[in-house]
């Protein structure tokens, strides 16, 4: 597919996730209390999880690609090598706390690698977006769009991190303190951090944990490494998205502006 036809899937992606955001936005301001479920795995799911997916599915069944959804699972497209990665709200708990801090993620994986991606935050109306070999951009509520580049800072003391809101693990502050980063930054949703990191406001994202998945990672993953930063595991290699038996990235991820990378990790496997 030419570049130019990436492009336009990019703005009809972006299209589908600022009407969803019309729908979600009226669920988030409404002062009715929100009608809350709990899935297997204890995560919490909400109304608006629920109409951004269907309306998502709505959207991209009308290709020919499969599909992967936090909420309904595969879908299996007569195109097995393009899949649809869909995070129809990253930062449920946020939503629901009312804080902001969540997104919605779209990316599109190509024979298991991350080829596009979009990031779309409902109540500042900004996206980050990316397809392969051509760069990342921040796009502002106007519409207007800037290209993104990570920091080039190499000496971690300077560095800053970004850590979840969220979910809290005993073994992050381990590496946290390990590491003696200048700064740690709370922020909910990956989508977000890997925002913050391609906007210079923070440089490593660290998740020792395997409770992320492929659909919170497809989407920031090209948009992280056209800006010229990384992301992996926590032994430094590249995520899985083409695993048949699992979504689960089961040995954390790890993001960073990707010049001391190496470093980094060596530090996470000390800690732990």
């Amino acid at each position: 597919m030419t570049a130019q036809s990436r492009e336009q899937q990019i703005e009809e992606v972006y299209d589908v996730l600022q009407k969803i955001s019309f729908r979600i936005l009226a669920i988030y301001q409404n002062t009715a209390p929100l009608s809350i479920e709990v899935k297997k795995d204890r995560s919490p799911v909400t109304q608006a999880d629920t109409i951004s997916s269907r309306m998502l599915l709505d959207h991209f069944s009308r290709d020919d690609y499969s599909i992967i959804s936090e909420e309904t699972g595969k879908r299996t497209g007569k195109n097995t090598d393009n899949i649809w990665i869909i995070d129809p709200l990253d930062g449920t708990s946020d939503f629901i706390t009312k804080n902001g801090e969540f997104c919605i993620m779209v990316g599109l994986v190509e024979k298991g690698v991350p080829i596009l991606g979009v990031i779309y935050c409902p109540v500042t109306h900004i996206g980050y977006h990316a397809h392969k070999g051509h760069g990342a951009y921040k796009r502002s509520p106007d519409g207007k769009t800037k290209q993104m580049f990570v920091s080039k800072k190499n000496i971690i003391h300077d560095m800053n991190i970004v850590s979840s809101r969220s979910h809290h693990l005993p073994s992050d502050d381990a590496v946290l303190e390990k590491l003696g980063v200048n700064k740690s930054i709370l922020m909910g949703s990956l989508g977000l951090k890997v925002g913050m990191i391609v906007e210079q406001k923070a440089d490593i994202y660290i998740n020792t944990s395997d409770k992320t998945s492929i659909w919170d990672t497809a989407a920031p993953e090209i948009i992280v490494r056209e800006a010229g930063g990384t992301m992996t595991d926590i032994y430094g290699r590249r995520l899985v998205y083409n695993d048949t038996s699992s979504t689960h990235n089961h040995h954390g991820v790890v993001v960073s502006n990707n010049t001391i990378h190496k470093q980094i990790v060596d530090i996470i496997q000390a800690s732990l």
